[in-house]
């Protein structure tokens, strides 16, 4: 993390892995680290601040979708939906 990410093109399927803030409570601080994801779905939207993947989309032009901020982002990959 902290280089920047080449991010797939809007509308792509892609794996995105990124790192996602964690709480610890009672625990001993050198388990304390943030959790790795990884989300798979379609590449709907890029701002200066964040990417939403849809994970889902219905016909109805609804979805289930993921907001991630750039920042947190390790790896980008397009998926071939052949």
């Amino acid at each position: 993390m902290g280089a920047r990410v080449k991010l797939p093109k809007v509308g792509k399927l892609c794996r995105i892995q990124w790192l996602d803030a964690t709480g610890f409570i009672g625990a001993d601080i050198s388990e304390v680290e943030p959790a790795r994801c990884r989300t798979v779905g379609w590449l709907k939207s890029i701002n200066k601040h964040s990417l939403i993947l849809a994970t889902s989309l219905y016909e109805d032009g609804a979805g289930d979708f993921t907001c991630i901020p750039l920042g947190m982002l390790i790896e980008a990959k397009e998926i071939d939906e052949k």
